[in-house]
């Protein structure tokens, strides 16, 4: 809702980003887990294979929907682009 509110671009190519973060936050999680003995989600316990395809799954669906999005906003900003030189 952001991108439509303030015109601002958010590109396809940068989905790297959004995947280093969700690794990153994965691993952060991880070593919270084990160090600490906390789990900050009953879900990702790291005891099994469930918690590492948890955390796929979620990686995958975040990047999709940022794929989503970004499709979205570069197609906004095409018409937006289109209507300005139209005017």
């Amino acid at each position: 809702m952001d991108f439509v509110l303030t015109n601002r671009l958010i590109l396809v190519k940068d989905y790297g980003y959004m995947v280093s973060f969700g690794l990153l936050y994965t691993f952060n999680n991880f070593l919270q887990t084990k160090l600490f003995d906390r789990e900050p989600y009953v879900f990702l316990t790291w005891e099994s294979y469930d918690s590492l395809t948890a955390v796929a799954v979620i990686v995958v669906a975040m990047t999709l929907a940022y794929f989503g999005i970004a499709k979205a906003s570069e197609k906004m900003m095409v018409k937006l682009d289109k209507k300005v030189k139209d005017e």
